[in-house]
């Protein structure tokens, strides 16, 4: 598995049985693969993890689903994802802090903890606003450099989303922060990567064809002073 695609990353070893005194969660709700919710109820953190993502709600849900049919996904995928979480498999944390706003800073720490990076990620986008200690802020810095390089894609991958991770850390680099001062070398490299993973904008580029290839219907692309742009909205 390469760097670049999806992994189960963070993952322990399947166990053959669920720890003492954790219950098995029961029948596969509908729309749920049944033979991975069994397997996770015998033990398999990682079928856990692909029992809840083979529920759980993508892209612009909120829209395309009735608030009922998307709550009932969401709920499954906390569930099964936190029991992946709890068999010690990152990204089953990271699952269900997604569908989780209440605990999702506590289930991503756990994601990172084991390991995760994309649950390294969004923890590091959440220390790295305002109100939080320069210490904390160094460590989200640290962690969204190191999920960036690694540049795992998570099940609910947004290709409007390649290289942010990179591209996040280029422009906190760029700026003194406390304790944490500007790196224009680091700027260069993290950016050039955010390019290299797919994103687009302010990316070097030689035609418009390099800029608007694959992009969506609704998006402008062109090249303007050898970089990809948009059209300003103001």
């Amino acid at each position: 598995m390469t760097a670049s695609g999806s992994a189960m990353t963070g993952s322990a070893a399947p166990t053959t049985a669920l720890p003492a005194g954790m219950k098995p969660l029961g029948d596969a709700p509908k729309d749920m693969d049944a033979a991975k919710a069994k397997a996770c109820d015998a033990g398999d953190g990682a079928a856990c993890v692909a029992a809840a993502e083979s529920i759980a709600p993508t892209g612009a849900w909120r829209v395309d689903l009735t608030k009922e049919e998307g709550d009932r996904r969401a709920a499954a995928a906390v569930t099964w994802g936190q029991r992946g979480c709890e068999l010690k498999v990152g990204e089953g944390c990271y699952v269900a802090a997604r569908y989780d706003s209440k605990n999702e800073d506590a289930l991503s720490k756990q994601g990172c903890d084991l390991g995760y990076q994309p649950a390294c990620a969004d923890l590091a986008w959440s220390l790295m606003v305002a109100g939080h200690t320069d210490d904390e802020i160094t460590h989200g810095r640290e962690l969204l450099e190191a999920a960036c390089r690694a540049n795992i894609k998570p099940f609910d991958a947004d290709a409007d989303e390649a290289g942010k991770d990179c591209n996040r850390a280029a422009e906190d680099y760029a700026e003194n922060r406390g304790k944490l001062k500007k790196d224009k070398a680091k700027v260069a490299e993290l950016k050039q990567l955010a390019c290299e993973q797919g994103m687009k904008w302010d990316c070097k580029c030689k035609k418009d064809e390099e800029c608007t290839a694959g992009a969506k219907p609704d998006e402008e692309w062109y090249r303007f002073d050898g970089y990809c742009s948009q059209p300003s909205t103001d």
